[in-house]
């Protein structure tokens, strides 16, 4: 077995071990503390989740393997015309996102609700800092590092784009949500994509920090008028598909942008060496991983 396929099958249990965790974790908080506790410390429960079950192990990893810090999480700077870019793409790429979930959703059955998420409506400036730091802020740093930064680094010997994918498809079956798959992979793809083309770890938090912050801050402002699940209609998913074209055409346009300011800088971000064998993503914890994935699914569903 060659070097880099080892270290893609070591990052394939890791991602199975994180896996196991926060499902694990989720049980031990059920039945301990009960879900009213979770729901009165939800940002607490969060928190430690992300840190412990996604920043933690990712970490040790990099460190039991004996990788270099700055090479795995491409800690390196980006310019200012960069992110002046990056932002605006990131919350455009967020809305697109949405309508995908609402399409999976109105396709999974018409008269499915579109639920509204688990974070709870900030009652107040205080609850929408705690929010912010706790939605947007951490999450963009521990889930960039560990999607963006070890496992796309375990994955780039297949090239690219391939390791984009990968790391989409983890990133997506990883919030555990069917009705919240699409936008994810979608999201996934472009954030992927903006590390790539500047080579630095930094363009993956600043997107996911904005496409965080961009929900809060909406979800804040609109508070006044509920936090109802929508009863998606063919009238409405009209409405959402013409939306997100005009918004695609205008992010198509940024993209194209993005890419030619960051034409010297992008190069291919595989290592040197052989390909990988297709066995490194054909792998028992990833296939396990699938398989509790469909499992919750379709509790989710039937539920």
């Amino acid at each position: 077995m060659s070097e880099p396929d080892n270290l893609a099958r070591k990052t394939n249990y890791l991602v199975f071990a994180s896996v196991l965790s926060y499902l694990i974790l989720q049980l031990v908080f059920e039945f301990n503390l009960g879900e009213e506790w979770i729901e009165n410390y939800i940002y607490l429960f969060l928190a430690f989740i992300q840190l412990l079950v996604i920043l933690m192990p990712a970490l040790l990893f990099v460190g039991w393997q004996k990788l270099s810090f700055v090479h795995v999480l491409r800690i390196k700077s980006i310019s200012v015309h960069e992110i002046l870019l990056i932002v605006p793409m990131a919350i455009l790429s967020g809305i697109v996102a949405s309508v995908l979930n609402s399409l999976l959703i109105y396709f999974l059955g018409k008269n499915y609700p579109v639920p509204t998420g688990g974070v709870p409506i900030p009652e107040n400036i205080r609850e929408l800092f705690v929010q912010i730091v706790v939605v947007a802020l951490i999450p963009s740093i521990c889930e960039e590092i560990f999607f963006r930064g070890v496992i796309y680094h375990a994955f780039s010997q297949m090239g690219v784009w391939t390791s984009i994918i990968i790391t989409s498809l983890y990133f997506s079956l990883f919030h555990f949500d069917i009705r919240n798959l699409l936008g994810p992979f979608f999201l996934g793809i472009l954030i992927a994509w903006y590390c790539y083309r500047t080579g630095s770890i930094f363009a993956g938090i600043i997107a996911h920090f904005a496409n965080n912050l961009m929900f809060v801050l909406m979800n804040w402002f609109t508070r006044k008028t509920g936090n109802e699940a929508l009863n998606l209609t063919p009238e409405i998913i009209e409405t959402l598909i013409s939306f997100s074209l005009l918004i695609g055409v205008i992010l198509m346009i940024l993209l194209k942008a993005f890419s030619a300011l960051t034409r010297k800088k992008a190069v291919n971000a595989a290592d040197d060496g052989g390909k990988l064998p297709l066995l490194s993503i054909i792998h028992w914890p990833v296939c396990l991983f699938c398989i509790i994935y469909m499992v919750i699914s379709y509790l989710i569903i039937a539920g």
